[in-house]
Formats: C-alpha cells, sequence, structure tokens
C-alpha cells in the first residue's frame, strides 16, 4: 500500500465519502471518524486496523489554566450522565442504526405492485398536495423504513420523522398515527417548494425541497448563494448546489453563511439516495396509473387501523401481565 496525504482542508468526512463514492481505493484514518459515517449510512467498512486503542484528550496552552480548570470541571459533571451516554451511542456505538443502513433493501408487499402498506395514504396526501406518491414513498422510506413508531434521538416521529414543533406549526397536534403523519410530512414538503421560485427546472425544485426538509431551509438558501459565489449554477442542485453544500461543514464557508454550520454531506446523500430509491419505484410500480387514482376508502383506513392493532395486541402478550 502506498499512502498519499490527503489535501489538508479535506475534512475526514469527506474523505470517507471518496472511499464510499469509489474515487479513493481505500483511505487510513482514525477509528472514532469512521464510526460517525458508518452511524450516518456511509456504505464503507474496516478493512485491518494499526495500532492498539488509544483515549482522547484536549490539548490547551499552557498559560490557559482557567480554561484547563473549566473543562475539566465540565468533563467530570458530565462524563457519567444521560445524555453524555446517549450522545457516545449515536456517534461511536449504534450498531442497530448500522444494521438497518445493512438490512435495507428494496421489496415489494406480498409479491403485489406495491410499495407499502402505507400505499394508500400516500397517494392520497401526493394527490392533495401535487407530488408524485412514488417519490414521497422514497422518501418516507428514507426517513423511517415504513415504520410507524420510528423515532428519532432528536425527538422525530413516525413514518415521516416529523418534529412535533415543526407539525404544530402546521397545524397538527398529534402525529403518531399514519395518516396524520403523512398529512403533516406532505404538507411540510408543500411548504418547503413553495419557498423556492416556480421558474425554477421543476426537478431541481424538488431536490432543493428535499435537502431542505433534510437539513433545513436556511441552509439551503446559504449553499445557493455560495454557489453563485463560486461561479456554479445556484438553480441546480446535482454537480452545483450540492457542491457548495458539502463546504458548509468548513470553517472557512460556515463563519460566512447566514445561517451557519451545516453537516453538509447528510443532505447531499439524502437528495441522492432518495433519488435512486424514486428511481427503483417507478421501475416496479411503472406507469400504472391506477395506483393513484384509486380513492381511499374508509375500509382502506379501518384496515390499516386493524393492522396496527394486531401488532399492539402482539407486543402486550410479550409484556408481563402488570404491564397489560
Amino acid at each position: 500500500v502506498h499512502l498519499q496525504a490527503a489535501p489538508e482542508d479535506m475534512e475526514p468526512e469527506e474523505i470517507i465519502a471518496k472511499v464510499a463514492d469509489g474515487e479513493y481505493e481505500m483511505t487510513l484514518i482514525d477509528g472514532h471518524y469512521l464510526g460517525i459515517e458508518l452511524a450516518n449510512g456511509a456504505p464503507v467498512k474496516s478493512a485491518f486496523t494499526f495500532g492498539d486503542q488509544k483515549n482522547h484528550q484536549l490539548a490547551v496552552r499552557g498559560e490557559d489554566v482557567k480554561l484547563l480548570s473549566t473543562l475539566d470541571a465540565y468533563i467530570k459533571a458530565n462524563k457519567d450522565v444521560k445524555q453524555y451516554s446517549r450522545l457516545y451511542a449515536k456517534y461511536f456505538t449504534n450498531k442497530r442504526q448500522i444494521r438497518l443502513h445493512h438490512k435495507a433493501r428494496l421489496k415489494t408487499v406480498d409479491g403485489k405492485n406495491m410499495i407499502s402498506r402505507f400505499d394508500p395514504l400516500v397517494q392520497r396526501y401526493a394527490r392533495k398536495y401535487g407530488f408524485d406518491w412514488r417519490f414521497i414513498s422514497a422518501q418516507m422510506f428514507k426517513e423511517s423504513r415504513f415504520d410507524p413508531d420510528a423515532r428519532s434521538r432528536a425527538g422525530a416521529i413516525g413514518l415521516m420523522q416529523l418534529m412535533p414543533s415543526t407539525a404544530k406549526q402546521l397545524g397538527f397536534k398529534k402525529i403518531k398515527h399514519p395518516p396524520t403523519n403523512i398529512h403533516a410530512g406532505t404538507k411540510y414538503m408543500n411548504w418547503l417548494y413553495q419557498k423556492f421560485e416556480p421558474e425554477l427546472p421543476v426537478v431541481d425544485r424538488m431536490w432543493f425541497t428535499l435537502a431542505s426538509y433534510n437539513a433545513g431551509l436556511g441552509h439551503v438558501l446559504d449553499a445557493r448563494q455560495l454557489a453563485r459565489q463560486m461561479g456554479l449554477n445556484g438553480d441546480r442542485w446535482f454537480d452545483n448546489v450540492d457542491k457548495a453544500m458539502l463546504l458548509l461543514s468548513k470553517t472557512k464557508y460556515a463563519k460566512k453563511a447566514r445561517y451557519g454550520y451545516v453537516r453538509g454531506r447528510e443532505p447531499v446523500d439524502y437528495v441522492r439516495s432518495i433519488m435512486k430509491l424514486y428511481a427503483s419505484y417507478i421501475n416496479i410500480i411503472g406507469l400504472d396509473e391506477s395506483a393513484q387514482t384509486d380513492p381511499l376508502t374508509l375500509n382502506d383506513e379501518l384496515e390499516i387501523l386493524n393492522q396496527d392493532l394486531k401488532k399492539l395486541y402482539a407486543d402486550l402478550e410479550n409484556h408481563p401481565a402488570c404491564c397489560r
């Protein structure tokens, strides 16, 4: 193996991303960086390890006695609290999240021409707000793997992984129930979509909307502005605004942006993965327009509710009697 130093201004996540994309054959990098990117779904793996495991330390200048004392006190007070354990697990030992990424597979339901059992609900609300229901389904899979009970550490809830505060602003109070969650998530997508100029290419307007759903509207606006400053096209996502978004994870660019730092790799990967999944769903469903126009009947909703209740009762059977 012939090692070549990476550029000094390249962040570890960028290097790992280049390995994932096949641009670099491999890289030699600190294990904690790899752990973070694996938990975020990077399609790479550790091949071998050099040396023994070493602890991390903070270094300060010798004359910064007060700073050192403050840091020591903070670490001592917080290293054993629950929040520390949650954060450590999220970024370094989240094996469950890594397994979810590796096990994710494109599936149909019972061999039928369906994407998920929530298709009728997605079709209803996609029609209401003018989206292709297969596009919303791809986003839903990316967000929750079609698990209505999914909940992130940040507090996002349900199939569309909405924050309760966002749902409340849209007029929704309880968003755990699938119909409400899908409705709220699709309405939020429409709200974001309307924030971009109507004259934009429709496809790029959709990519901007997705990136905003993931990273926040402000960061997308920053990336568009930065792209123009770099001589790129601020109206195009791929190979233009996405490149600027990656730069916003660098201090040099983030400190000049209105909305500051963002893990740019996340929205870039988010958009790309949904785009690929959307294309796969189109191949599965094809041009079956009947699937998009059949009305969602009360029986459809009752059937979905019935399936949820069966799952609930099955879960209760596994609990002690006192919990039933």
